[in-house]
């Protein structure tokens, strides 16, 4: 596993978008969640309106993460989705490069998932409390900078 040091930046996702079907970029990092045997890649969405991290229930259960009891949480339009916490060990990944973050809470979502091919959306709470995260919309990249170095994850 490789230290970034203070700052890694991450070059915008290509994607395909479910309802245009039109080619976007989108501010999505690679992580590797869970370990060993039980750990898997997939594209996160780095999304600073989302108090949250989410991640599909497909996922979580090829995680075979253990899941709390099931809850409501409120998404922006008024309306709420189906949710069950649980927690997940996740690493940043950029190219042969790793770096930890520990464990975090991650909300599994029970209802139909429709992300564009994302399985896990980043939400400001816990990650946003560990890097400045400035969003460079013109050059379509997306910064990670260490902030709290006390901050430790569950």
């Amino acid at each position: 596993m490789t230290d970034f040091g203070k700052k890694i930046t991450f070059k915008y996702k290509k994607v395909i978008d479910a309802e245009t079907r039109k080619l976007s970029e989108i501010p999505a990092i690679t992580l590797v969640l869970g370990e060993g045997e039980n750990s898997f890649e997939s594209n996160a969405l780095i999304d600073s309106g989302s108090d949250i991290s989410l991640i599909s229930e497909d996922l979580a259960n090829e995680l075979r993460l253990i899941l709390g009891e099931e809850e409501k949480a409120e998404v922006p339009g008024g309306y709420s989705i189906r949710i069950k916490p649980a927690k997940v060990k996740i690493k940043l990944k950029k190219g042969i490069n790793i770096i930890s973050l520990g464990t975090i809470r991650i909300a599994v979502c029970l209802d139909p998932w429709e992300e564009d091919g994302l399985e896990v959306i980043l939400g400001r709470n816990q990650i946003f409390d560990m890097f400045k995260i400035p969003f460079e919309q013109y050059k379509k990249q997306v910064t990670f900078e260490k902030v709290n170095q006390k901050w430790r994850p569950y």
